[in-house]
């Protein structure tokens, strides 16, 4: 069995960097409000008033409605014969996305640089305006659109050259887009017919925000109808905009298109690549090869000069609309009218299939979300119902989404993304007022709305929070099975690419094993082979106390420290990991987040693992005097050519340096925004955006509003600022809910920012040093919370922070060691030499009789190895060699009670001539396997393939080496690991002492 070395060293306080935050000083916590100066004088101190809470606000007003429709000028009849060609027509509503970052300019740009000779039957119109700089509405074909770049900027040429200009009208209002579809129906006979619409778009809220009329957008119910008007139908209507591949807007748009193109989540600034969907289209046998063409060539990497993650696309056939919401209504009936019985499996299952699906539109400050995908939801809810009846109507529902799918993609970081979302359940009960019967008319059908209200007052009638039913520290990885298929469930590991199912194999932790494999969580079987622990993919290893060296790729020990949680109830919907710090306050004591983390199921219901935090965490450092932590939360994980990565977001107020707030109405120099990080495995930050968002307003009698996350995404530049924020719990009212605060400064950026994992060390307003904790929170559908105890991070009693090395195959400067070269895939052997005693990392390689016979040599003063963490060897001969020069040479061995051995590790351990185990020692057993997977305990006792093992017990003198051996065959199978009771450790005479 093939595991990691644990590789430990000490990192003194005194020696590492402060982290700058409030003030200037190292005061980390985020509620407190003034600056003032510490006083460590020894007088009396005085508990820090908390400061208001931060919420969104408007900070330009009251935006997003306008009463006025706008000025259009007479259209002139006149008639086009497309025979032959092609038609591509844009409705392109400038907004913010051209008046603040000329998105609009760089995409005629993509356009004019379209070459080919196709080009010449495909006629091009783009109706623009709607932005600061291009108000009102101009018509422009490809040639004019090539002869007003010549100068670099747009609609400024006169309105002779444009086939239409309307100076004063309002995109964003029915009347200009019946307008411009009535000039298109003056285009006839084309072939093909494709329109297409650019901007913002948020689903129900709409598309198209006229930054000259107040940000209004055209509503969905205002397309609809415009749509209405026109006398052609479209091959294919598209939107290169955020959130607009739903079962709404294809309601809105299948009377008069054939196919939907558009994105589920978020779209990157960018958009579109258009010279290629010029190029594609023109190209195309049909205009749904060209929509496939187009997302091939969004969704790749490289595709566009300006590239970000989280790319979705998908197109649709709209004929299989109605189908959908058929199996869909069936599913609804069936769950509402279970839903009314308060049939606790139904709940349950839709508790965590509405909780765990893929969602788009995310804003963690305002908990809101925009729309989920509908298979991954249906699928989700399919595998925890249990009537066949259920399961019959969710598999058909499935089936019909396949149907109506043509293609859909993801750029990989997406991959619950299926191709058709639904806005979320939750947003079809929240109170809007006048506005609440228009709403349910958008979607898709009455049972929708009936059973999100259904399922709300289910939820709404649980009012009790979790309970903790137990909390266990200093407790280690090796004692848990978890539940990977809940975990897959829920973090994306297991779904098939092409079949979109849950992957039916084997669970991979059996009885009580605890050690996993990285290998996509495989399942296949190797002699003594070993599994990945769930929290050892991707980035997360770098922050947990983990006994193994940082940079492995190979198996990991389950040895691994940290708590663990049984929370009890019913509706238990969402369990999450939380890293930070608690202060004391007038109001009470708060813990303030630093991280939040996903935790990890077991296979006991309702219980779960999270290991110990290390007190590492990432910091941003922008100018020469400043790094600045970064709280941040978990949004998702995913695999790249072999490579797992990690998305993290946080909360920030963000200062354009080339955007003036004032002249654009703001009260507030500051844009809100998502931070968005991609981690990989070694901890680097490999990619970042931001991306702003804002609180728009459906008419002036709306309180709550919703939030617009803007399709623009930005890097830092010299001169811009940024503030973080974060929450934190009252832990003396819990009920009160999350609070968001500031956290640091407005700090400036000077330099390209540098993102690093490091060692944190804050100070409080006194000067002395923060203590760090770890909790776990468990949350029911309903939102009610409960915490766990805080876990404090573990201090030496020296006061030096005990963490793990971070360097490859080096114990510490501090420390002499004697190390095997490390593998591709394996682990090396480490002795770390401590008087007459060498410590004991790693696995045993090739080379490790060669280590041994070194350590010999050099450090003649040592006579017993002190096996801390040997999980098993790479290399049977190898391992049964060195144990027999150990024998021979007269060294004893000892485990601590802190020491995780297995597998060829306790036979190496097993020749010593005096061994001592302390109580509380991990001792792992198991079978072995042949090549063509047969048991070794599936053997007779007298088959040859025993001889090896059974002569080296013989070799280094252990009395019940046979009994021994084949105790371990029988104790777990080659796959799975058996950790030994005290009574057995005493039987077989593990100890000699």
């Amino acid at each position: 069995m093939i595991k990691a070395d644990n590789t430990k060293s000490e990192v003194s306080h005194e020696n590492t960097k402060k982290i700058q935050l409030l003030c200037g000083l190292s005061w980390l916590l985020l509620i407190l409000s003034g600056c003032s100066g510490g006083d460590s004088s020894g007088e009396s101190r005085t508990k820090a008033t908390k400061p208001n809470t931060v919420t969104v606000q408007p900070r330009a007003g009251l935006k997003g409605f306008a009463s006025g429709t706008g000025a259009l000028a007479p259209l002139v009849p006149f008639a086009v014969d497309g025979t032959g060609k092609k038609l591509l027509a844009v409705y392109m509503v400038g907004s913010d996305l051209e008046g603040n970052n000329g998105a609009g300019t760089t995409d005629f740009k993509e356009m004019v640089a379209a070459t080919g000779a196709e080009l010449d039957n495909l006629e091009v119109i783009v109706a623009f305006g709607g932005a600061s700089n291009w108000k009102g509405m101009w018509f422009a074909n490809l040639d004019q659109i090539r002869n007003d770049s010549l100068d670099g900027a747009f609609s400024n040429e006169s309105e002779s050259e444009y086939l239409y200009a309307a100076p004063q009208a309002h995109m964003g209002d029915a009347s200009s887009l019946k307008f411009f579809l009535k000039f298109l129906d003056s285009y006839t006979n084309f072939d093909q017919r494709m329109l297409v619409f650019w901007d913002h778009g948020a689903n129900l809220e709409g598309f198209g925000n006229d930054e000259n009329f107040n940000n209004d957008p055209l509503q969905l119910k205002e397309i609809e109808d415009s749509l209405a008007t026109t006398t052609q139908t479209y091959n294919v209507i598209g939107f290169d905009s955020c959130l607009m591949a739903t079962l709404e807007v294809a309601k809105v748009v299948r009377s008069k298109a054939n196919f939907l193109l558009a994105s589920e989540e978020l779209e990157p600034g960018h958009g579109w690549n258009w010279k290629h969907a010029l190029e594609a289209y023109a190209a195309a046998d049909n205009a749904t090869a060209a929509a496939k063409s187009i997302i091939d060539n969004f969704v790749a990497k490289d595709s566009h000069p300006y590239e970000d993650s989280g790319k979705t696309l998908s197109v649709v056939d709209l004929s299989k609309y109605e189908d959908v919401v058929n199996h869909l209504d069936a599913v609804l009936e069936n769950l509402t009218e279970q839903l009314q019985g308060s049939d606790p499996i139904v709940i349950s299952a839709l508790n965590n299939s509405t909780s765990k699906t893929q969602a788009y539109g995310k804003s963690a400050q305002s908990g809101t979300r925009s729309s989920v995908d509908l298979k991954h939801m249906s699928h989700l809810t399919q595998q925890r119902v249990t009537g066949d009846d259920q399961k019959s109507r969710l598999a058909a529902l499935i089936a019909a989404i396949d149907d109506y799918v043509v293609y859909s993609k993801e750029d990989g970081t997406r991959p619950n993304s299926w191709g058709v979302a639904i806005d979320a359940p939750e947003n079809a009960v929240k109170p809007i007022g006048a506005l609440t019967d228009y709403y349910n008319s958008l979607r898709v059908s009455e049972n929708w709305v009936n059973f999100a209200k259904v399922y709300s007052t289910a939820k709404a009638s649980d009012t009790t929070a979790p309970i903790v039913a137990n909390y266990v520290t200093e407790t280690n990885a090796a004692n848990v099975s978890f539940d990977l298929e809940n975990w897959d469930e829920e973090w994306d590991t297991s779904w098939a690419a092409e079949e979109g199912a849950a992957s039916e194999g084997e669970p991979t932790a059996q009885g009580d094993s605890s050690i996993f494999c990285e290998d996509e969580l495989s399942t296949e079987r190797s002699n003594r082979a070993a599994r990945y622990l769930p929290f050892l993919i991707g980035d997360r290893r770098n922050t947990v106390k983990v006994k193994t060296n940082r940079n492995a790729r190979s198996c990991v020990s389950g040895a691994t420290e940290g708590a663990l949680a049984t929370f009890e109830d019913p509706n238990l919907s969402l369990v999450r990991t939380i890293y930070g710090i608690s202060e004391e306050y007038e109001e009470g004591t708060y813990f303030s987040v630093i991280a939040e983390l996903n935790a990890y199921p077991t296979q006991a219901e309702g219980q779960y693992f999270t290991p110990e935090w290390d007190q590492r965490w990432y910091t941003i450092k922008v100018n020469a005097d400043e790094s600045i932590f970064m709280p941040l939360y978990f949004e998702d994980q995913y695999q790249e050519n072999g490579q797992t990565y990690s998305v993290y977001v946080g909360e920030i107020d963000y200062y354009d340096s080339e955007k003036d707030y004032e002249a654009l109405g703001y009260d507030f120099p500051a844009d809100y925004a998502l931070l968005r990080l991609v981690v990989n495995e070694s901890s680097e930050v490999t990619q970042y955006g931001i991306q702003t968002y804002k609180l728009q307003f459906r008419d002036e009698d709306d309180e709550e509003g919703y939030i617009l996350i803007d399709k623009t995404t930005e890097t830092f530049k010299p001169n811009d600022k940024l503030q973080f924020f974060t929450y934190a719990f009252n832990l003396n009212d819990l009920e009160t809910g999350e609070e968001w605060f500031e956290v640091s400064e407005v700090v400036e950026v000077t330099q390209v920012p540098e993102f690093k994992l490091e060692l944190l060390e804050l100070a409080d307003e006194f000067g002395e040093s923060v203590t760090f904790q770890y909790v776990m929170y468990g949350e029911d559908a309903n939102g009610n919370g409960v915490l766990t105890d805080l876990s404090t991070v573990a201090e030496n009693g020296d006061g030096t922070l005990e963490t793990e090395n971070n360097n490859s195959g080096v114990i510490g400067a501090a420390s002499e060691s004697i190390c095997e070269q490390a593998g591709q895939n394996d682990e090396p052997v480490c002795y770390v030499i401590n008087g007459t005693q060498a410590k004991m990392y790693g696995v045993l390689l090739d080379d490790s009789l060669t280590k041994f016979q070194e350590l010999q040599s050099n450090y003649p003063s040592v006579r017993e190895i002190v096996l801390m963490d040997v999980p098993g060897s790479g290399n049977d001969n190898v391992n049964l060699s060195v144990g027999r020069a150990l024998h021979k040479a007269g060294f004893n061995t000892r485990v601590e009670a802190n020491s995780m051995i297995a597998s060829e590790g306790v036979d190496y351990f097993l020749a010593g001539n005096q061994r001592i185990v302390v109580s509380g020692a991990k001792i792992g057993v198991h079978s072995w396997a042949t090549d063509d997977g047969a048991e070794g305990k599936d053997l007779p006792q007298d088959d040859p393939q025993h001889d090896p093992y059974l002569s080296y017990y013989e070799d280094i003198e252990f009395v019940e080496g046979r009994n021994f051996y084949f105790f371990t065959l029988d104790a777990a199978a080659s796959d799975s690991m058996h950790y030994m009771t005290d009574a057995e450790i005493l039987q077989y005479g593990l100890a000699t002492e």
